[in-house]
């Protein structure tokens, strides 16, 4: 992926995902389906350039306004489960491997809560991550994350 950014392709997609989000911060206040994807899209595209710090930010930020926006939404908890995974797992990059395992808990409690289609495709993935996370040695915390 950064070997496509010969002519600044990252920055421009950066670009664009911006000004979706802000766009849709002025049409509809960041309430609309549109403005946690395009959070969650730019989140993705620092996990690939591998800034995980940038990527915590709007996976954090994703989930925050899905949690305090959507209840009671059609995929409302299919996205908490995937938030909460996609946390845990930038945290297990990051080696915070308590941090990954709270946030594997929390998109496990999820689904035995609100089982939904997407989290039964994907709870055996989850729990090897989860177990991944417990197998590592005792103390290894990793770098501390940049709070959103």
């Amino acid at each position: 992926f950064p070997s496509h950014d010969k002519h600044g392709e990252i920055e421009i997609a950066k670009s664009y995902y911006q000004r979706a989000i802000d766009i849709e911060l002025q049409i509809n206040g960041g309430i609309s389906e549109r403005y946690f994807t395009n959070i969650e899209l730019l989140g993705w595209l620092y996990f690939k350039i591998n800034d995980y710090d940038q990527c915590l930010k709007f996976f954090n930020k994703a989930l925050e306004s899905i949690s305090h926006k959507y209840q009671g939404w059609t995929y409302y908890y299919e996205k908490l489960f995937h938030y909460n995974w996609n946390i845990g797992g930038i945290h297990y990059e990051q080696e915070n491997y308590d941090l990954g395992k709270k946030y594997f808990s929390l998109a496990i409690k999820i689904h035995e809560e609100n089982t939904t289609e997407y989290s039964i495709k994907h709870i055996t993935d989850l729990q090897f991550s989860q177990a991944k996370c417990h197998l590592q040695p005792k103390g290894r915390q990793g770098p501390t994350p940049v709070q959103s």
